[in-house]
């Protein structure tokens, strides 16, 4: 109740929550006793009569809070592992020389989704962003060669992840070789109790059955 009648009591964040909820109050509050802190330059403009200036600013800086806060969460990994193995010595010279035997390469993106709000709730600035679930949504891509007894292979993977909530994912999968093709669905999803509940859909196509029109 304290906290409630502080906000009532203050035009600043009062606007602050009718505008923006708890995390606007939460920013704020910071630091409210340094001279130059945001409560006090709000407060001024309140003060001086220029409410609107004030949420302008306060929207500014709620803004600019959320970037960096996104672009904290932005996920991107890169990995190239490349498999040598000795192979037999060369005619005259007695030495053994390095070869290639697999490369693998891949890359991946995460990039976070704000959970939306229903904005025709009355309720719905008001909810706390550190209890909204966010959604993220993973691109990968790589590939991978190999050269064995003098023949060369490879592979493309293309992975697309979803992840409503922390503890369900659903990824989307298309392997191509070639001579066959392999696409995945599948999905994760992790109780509370700590048991790991999965479905996995794949289907397969060979290239030389599709050019005979088995497909």
């Amino acid at each position: 109740l304290t906290n409630a009648y502080e906000i009532l009591g203050n035009n600043t964040l009062r606007q602050a929550y009718d505008h923006f909820g708890h995390s606007g109050v939460s920013i704020v509050r910071h630091n409210p006793h340094q001279l130059n802190s945001l409560f006090n330059h709000l407060s001024k403009l309140h003060e001086d009569g220029k409410p609107l200036e004030a949420l302008r600013i306060l929207q500014s800086v709620l803004e600019d809070t959320a970037l960096k806060k996104y672009q904290e969460e932005l996920e991107f990994n890169a990995d190239i592992n490349v498999d040598l193995h000795l192979c037999g010595a060369n005619e005259g010279s007695g030495i053994r020389r390095l070869e290639v035997k697999s490369t693998n390469v891949s890359m991946s993106a995460a990039v976070p989704m704000p959970r939306q709000t229903n904005a025709s709730s009355p309720f719905a600035h008001k909810e706390d962003a550190s209890q909204q679930r966010k959604q993220k949504v993973k691109l990968s891509i790589g590939g991978q060669s190999d050269l064995e007894n003098g023949l060369a292979s490879s592979k493309s993977v293309l992975a697309a992840t979803y992840q409503p909530r922390a503890e369900t994912d659903v990824v989307s999968q298309l392997v191509i070789d070639r001579k066959h093709m392999e696409t995945t669905l599948s999905s994760t999803h992790l109780l509370s109790s700590g048991t790991r509940m999965s479905a996995k859909m794949t289907r397969a196509y060979d290239w030389e059955n599709a050019k005979a029109g088995k497909l």
